[in-house]
């Protein structure tokens, strides 16, 4: 299983994969911002570190800062890292929704880390959720007003063609003030055990499937 796996990495490698930079969003529902790494909007120098500082017009959040960090800054196409951080404050109740997105990941076989913490105005709530594909790889909350905390564990398995990977941020006041999180999504490579579990399981699907066709 890992012979396979360094071959399908080592032709990803080989052939390039279509990565695309980064971007980070932020929308209220009447407003939107997008940055992309290095590109008009983005405040931070450092590639793989996107840095956006909100103030959207007739609108109630009145500050927004917000932080993307993925590769080549932190992980990598191989093993990919994501992390969104950010402080809202709005004088009035208001949903904002902020993503963080990177394209271009090897194909891969991994275990997916989520964590997320921070502090929630009074009367407010957030939920945050990752994707990788289309497929979910993370959904923690919703936590209602004060600190907060959560952590989530998914496994993985893309076939050849570079993915990208999602997390997305809804942060929701039911008053004026300032709630901030900052939630973190890691891929790890699977213990063998675990592994041999996913082989044994995609064996018997093939053969399950071959004893229908028949």
């Amino acid at each position: 299983m890992f012979n396979k796996l360094a071959i399908a990495v080592a032709l990803a490698l080989a052939t390039g994969s279509a990565s695309a930079a980064a971007m980070l969003t932020v929308d209220d529902g009447t407003n939107s911002m997008s940055i992309v790494d290095q590109q008009a909007g983005d405040v931070n120098p450092i590639e793989g570190v996107l840095t956006m500082v909100w103030t959207a017009p007739n609108t109630l959040w009145t500050s927004t800062v917000s932080i993307g960090t993925t590769y080549p800054a932190d992980g990598s196409a191989a093993m990919p890292y994501l992390d969104l951080a950010a402080v809202v404050t709005s004088p009035g109740a208001g949903s904002l929704t902020i993503t963080f997105s990177q394209d271009g990941f090897l194909p891969t076989i991994a275990t997916f880390n989520s964590n997320v913490g921070g502090t929630l105005n009074e009367n407010s709530s957030a939920l945050f959720t990752a994707l990788a594909g289309a497929q979910s790889i993370s959904s923690i909350g919703p936590f209602s007003s004060g600190a907060f905390s959560g952590s989530d564990t998914s496994m993985f398995a893309t076939g050849a063609s570079p993915y990208p990977i999602s997390l997305t941020a809804i942060i929701t006041h039911g008053a004026g003030g300032t709630s901030s999180f900052d939630y973190e999504v890691q891929a790890q490579v699977p213990e063998p055990g675990t592994l041999a579990l996913l082989g044994l399981g995609l064996t018997g699907l093939g053969l399950s499937r071959r004893r229908r066709a028949g």
